[in-house]
């Protein structure tokens, strides 16, 4: 299908219209659930680490910070 002119521009913009509606849909929840210090603190670790450390699994940025909202709930 790459091959074609006509489908691979309507897969370029399928590509970039779907990462738009990420980003949004990010952003909206971002907005609703990043809400007092804990979750801001949380948000900013799991940003520094995913960009800082390229390979790591996703599922290990989740289970820390579930890890660190469990302790912040302790303090």
């Amino acid at each position: 299908m790459r091959n074609s002119k006509l489908f691979s521009t309507f897969l370029d913009a399928v590509n970039v219209s779907s990462i738009a509606i990420i980003i949004c849909i990010c952003l909206e929840m971002g907005k609703e659930t990043i809400t007092d210090w804990r979750t801001i603190l949380i948000a900013l670790l799991s940003i520094v680490i995913l960009f800082n450390y390229k390979k790591i699994n996703s599922a290990f940025i989740v289970f820390g910070g579930s890890l660190v909202g469990y302790i912040l709930t302790l303090i």
